[in-house]
């Protein structure tokens, strides 16, 4: 009971919450330098991410960077993550890098068994990431094994939704995108 008395009702609004635009993100890669350009939007002040998110700085450019692949994430003063791309840096190559890992994942969707078939023939050491919608790794794990790669994963922990799989190191890379269906 309030001081209007029994069954007394308010009506408050609308409310309108507006939130910053997402801003356009560019990514320049120069030999082994990486800048991230921001355009107008989001909450400023922005951090830059190199490793997936793992650490950020307020510097929007890496220089000397050794060969590799560099996870670029994008997060502004609220702690939105906007952006997120995989560059890969390769100064001694004589070509453009391609994506050059070929590996399956079924079923796509899924409900969250998977799949992951691949053949490993070089013997190379890799990672497999999953990232959700935002850049943040919320799966991985390593495959060393040499040849035919046959495993299966369970991804019951994983939200309804899309994700990007990413399976490569420093050399060597390939990616998918992945729909968990519930």
């Amino acid at each position: 009971k309030d001081s209007n008395g029994p069954g007394t009702t308010a009506t408050i609004g609308p409310i309108v919450i507006t939130e910053p635009a997402i801003p356009a993100v560019g990514v320049t890669v120069i030999e082994n330098d990486i800048t991230v350009i921001v355009e107008s939007g989001g909450a400023t002040p922005y951090q830059y991410s190199i490793d997936g998110g793992a650490t950020y700085t307020s510097t929007n450019t890496f220089t000397d960077l050794t060969d590799g692949a560099y996870f670029i994430q994008v997060v502004d003063a609220n702690g939105c993550v906007f952006h997120y791309s995989v560059i890969l840096i390769d100064i001694t190559a004589t070509h453009d890098p391609v994506e050059s890992v070929a590996f399956t994942i079924s079923p796509n969707p899924t409900n969250g068994q998977v799949r992951l078939e691949m053949n490993n023939s070089a013997g190379e050491q890799l990672q497999m990431k999953i990232m959700d919608m935002t850049g943040r790794v919320v799966f991985s794990t390593t495959i060393s094994e040499t040849g035919p790669v046959i495993r299966k994963y369970d991804l019951k922990d994983l939200d309804s939704g899309f994700y990007q799989v990413w399976v490569g190191n420093e050399k060597v890379w390939g990616t998918k995108k992945l729909a968990i269906a519930r």
